[in-house]
């Protein structure tokens, strides 16, 4: 599936050519383009494990009433999801 913004792109380009026919040198340079200049943005959010519940294991963290899908950390540290019971 080709991006929106790329579809646009070219079809710009070959608009600014005034043919609205897209010739193969356009779409090479719409890629260019976009390769040089089209980055995405993205915000950093940290985990803080040091807010999580400690449980034993998962046996403690079941009997705790804890969700499924829920992080927690072990008395030694590791990081772990509440399993679903089976």
């Amino acid at each position: 599936m080709i991006p929106q913004r790329l579809i646009q792109a070219w079809w710009d380009k070959a608009n600014i050519n005034g043919s609205d026919v897209m010739r193969w040198s356009d779409f090479l340079d719409v890629l260019t383009e976009l390769k040089n200049t089209d980055t995405t943005t993205y915000t950093e959010n940290p985990v803080k494990f040091s807010d999580l519940e400690v449980y034993a294991d998962d046996a403690a963290a079941t009997t705790a009433g804890l969700e499924e899908g829920t992080l927690y950390r072990t008395t030694g540290g590791e990081v772990r999801v509440k399993l679903p019971d089976v």
